[in-house]
């Protein structure tokens, strides 16, 4: 069994170390993506997810005949059109010629539904109507939810100027959190669709919206106990002074604000002088919150990734990069951050466009904040290009095996008057696996019952990861020197047990009995 790649098994998620870098995947598309889902001028995907079954599903849209017209694609796992899911793989939003579509958001829920949520315009009439709407593991619409499918967001607040929904979160009880960017607010759905009244205002939460000069809610995370996390920003000048902060709620499940989370239920960030913003909104498997944003520097005319974590009662955690929070710089004047993922072993992935020089950049963080030099070979830093005029492809996901799925658009010409969507899958390039030898570390008892001690030779660290049969990791640990790995949970059978180290990866059969 050759494989370089580790994946790391956590609370669900993924974390890997690539030492031998990253490249595409020639099992997917054609040469590792695939571009162009749909036929028009332009076309690109806005968000995606995976499924269970590692299928994956993207949310886009594209320009016919000057009208925007969202739509919803389903891959498989080796990255073609999945021609089970609506018509060759694609479902169209069926609204009429005089609406256009703005769909940013995405969510599967656990079985397998499809929700999207965004705006339909009238092209006549340039009114806008809000909606989630929920579509069946086959791309047809579900009836069953809201009105034939359309659930109507937002219907209660005053201004909806310059507003996109911009995220999706399902509570454990499947009620839907939507969180509108702008001057809007989060409301709350039941399972069919219907307006939860139970929760703020007629389904509706807009906390500090009325008072405050410059508020933009901007992402919203269920907590597993029914807490809610709202991250908002403020942005506004005076002829003096100009304020720039990014806002993080708590919210018990009635959307009344927890004031036992940081000050009265709210934790304010802000850096002196430099503009702050806030991109991203994630909650790490062990409840710390992590916002991913920008740091703008007016004077050099640059902007950095920034990432900030609160421990769970609100205060900044600083065992986190400088006191809480990280400031990464973009090696680029024309750069703007874009997607957050936790990746693992809360690893963060965060992901930006250079419109510079047309590419999409993966940054790897490691769980103190530091970046992970080990993601793509000796670099924590992966940028895509080289395909057509440029790759704009910020979205991503991770597979269960550890291969990243990215999602976006291909220029078609310098300009991007003309792109087509892509999708495509990264993966470790290719390396020899050596026979795991006293050099590298020693590994007893073999066969094992309750435990393994894999003892280091001549690294200090590694990761290591064990496989059943089929190649699936069943169990993952970072070691350093000598170290006893608990096996008493994982069935009696033959095994490969994997270790790497900054000199490359070894394997060895193990034995596992009862």
């Amino acid at each position: 069994m050759k494989k370089t790649l580790f994946t790391f098994l956590l609370l669900g998620t993924v974390s890997f170390a690539y030492a031998q870098g990253l490249e595409f995947d020639a099992g997917y598309g054609t040469n590792g993506y695939t571009t162009g889902a749909v036929s028009g001028n332009y076309n690109n995907f806005n968000s995606i997810r995976i499924n269970n079954d590692q299928t994956t599903i993207v949310l886009g849209q594209d320009m016919v005949n000057d009208a925007s017209k969202g739509f919803i694609a389903k891959y498989t796992i080796s990255g073609q059109p999945d021609n089970t899911f609506g018509t060759n793989g694609i479902t169209r939003f069926n609204d009429g010629n005089d609406i256009d579509h703005y769909f940013m958001a995405l969510e599967l829920q656990s079985d397998g539904k499809i929700l999207v949520g965004g705006y339909n315009e009238d092209v006549n009439t340039e009114d806008k109507t809000y909606y989630v709407k929920r579509f069946l593991t086959n791309g047809v619409i579900d009836s069953a939810f809201g009105t034939f499918g359309y659930a109507q967001i937002f219907h209660a607040t005053t201004s909806l100027a310059g507003t996109h929904v911009s995220n999706i979160s399902i509570q454990n009880d499947g009620k839907i959190l939507v969180c509108g960017e702008g001057e809007s607010a989060i409301t709350r759905l039941k399972t069919d669709g219907t307006v939860d009244s139970t929760f703020g205002t007629n389904g509706i939460v807009d906390i500090d919206i009325a008072t405050t000069n410059g508020l933009y809610y901007n992402q919203v995370q269920a907590l597993a106990d029914g807490k809610i996390i709202i991250g908002a920003y403020v942005s506004y000048s005076t002829p003096s002074s100009s304020t720039n902060e990014i806002w993080i709620y708590r919210l018990n499940n009635d959307g009344t604000l927890d004031n036992t989370f940081a000050t009265s239920g709210k934790h304010i960030f802000s850096l002196n002088d430099k503009a702050v913003g806030i991109y991203n909104l994630k909650i790490q498997s062990d409840n710390k919150i992590v916002a991913g944003g920008f740091v703008y520097e007016d004077g050099n005319d640059t902007t950095s990734l920034l990432l900030v974590r609160l421990n769970t009662n609100g205060t900044l955690d600083n065992t986190f990069g400088a006191q809480g929070y990280v400031i990464y710089p973009i090696a680029s004047t024309d750069a703007e951050p874009a997607v957050l993922h936790l990746a693992g072993n809360n690893r963060l992935a965060y992901t930006y466009v250079d419109y510079a020089d047309n590419t999409t950049g993966i940054v790897m963080f490691q769980a103190d904040g530091s970046p992970d030099a080990t993601f793509n070979g000796s670099t924590e830093l992966k940028k895509i290009g080289n395909i057509e005029q440029g790759v704009f492809a910020p979205n991503l996901a991770f597979q269960d095996d550890g291969k990243i799925v990215l999602a976006g658009a291909v220029a078609l010409d310098n300009q991007w008057s003309t792109a087509q969507s892509f999708i495509g899958r990264l993966q470790p390039k290719a390396a020899s696996v050596k026979k795991l030898g006293n050099d590298v570390a020693r590994i007893y008892p073999n066969p094992a019952q309750s435990h393994l001690t894999i003892d280091l030779k001549n690294a200090r660290q590694a990761n290591v990861a064990i496989l059943d049969i089929t190649g699936k990791v069943v169990l993952n640990s970072a070691i350093q020197d000598r170290q006893n790995i608990d096996v008493s949970n994982i069935p009696a059978g033959s095994y490969m047990i994997m270790i790497t180290t900054a000199q490359g990866t070894a394997q060895q059969k193990i034995q596992i009995v009862r």
